[in-house]
């Protein structure tokens, strides 16, 4: 089974991107034509798609229209705890989830929190692709498997049969 799994989206509107200026979806658009084109037996949204606590709106449909033509297992992010979906679904042995959930305890640093992800997803006993750190990683065995962020790191996953992993980048920017 080929998966392609993409985490942080995190599609805003205007209101809710603040002083960030306007955030560029380029990558996100090349994913749903990569989706397109390519046609994974599954794709999962590890979560943290939009910001349903700063947005009144839905901005899917003016940010991604595309997004509504795929079909994909969507999972809960810390972004988006408040909507009613699953933590975390298990496929050919790999366990996807959003990843916020890895770190434990008090950090400094966004370097020292990722490395405590990292330490994290490596102490589970079963393989994990997660996303939420916006920085793509892979260990040697391909698992864990960090799949970046697709907005900040341009950066998405396949995974084939529960056992081959590559990071994807799109262009984007």
């Amino acid at each position: 089974m080929r998966v392609l799994a993409f985490s942080c989206v995190h599609l805003m509107g205007r209101e809710a991107q603040g002083n960030l200026g306007t955030v560029d979806y380029r990558s996100a658009h090349e994913l749903m034509a990569y989706i397109k084109d390519t046609e994974p037996d599954l794709v999962i949204n590890l979560g943290d798609f939009t910001e349903p606590f700063y947005d009144k709106e839905d901005v899917v449909d003016t940010l991604l229209p595309e997004y509504r033509q795929i079909e994909a297992i969507r999972l809960r992010g810390n972004h988006d705890r408040c909507l009613d979906l699953p933590d975390f679904v298990t496929v050919d042995g790999v366990r996807y989830e959003h990843g916020h959930k890895l770190a434990s305890g008090k950090t400094s640093t966004r370097a020292e929190y990722i490395e405590m992800a990292r330490k994290g997803a490596a102490a589970l006993t079963i393989p994990i692709v997660h996303g939420h750190t916006h920085s793509p990683y892979r260990a040697e065995t391909g698992f864990p498997l960090d799949v970046g962020s697709i907005t900040y790191s341009q950066t998405a996953a396949l995974i084939i049969d529960g056992l081959h992993t590559e990071i994807l980048t799109f262009a984007g920017r």
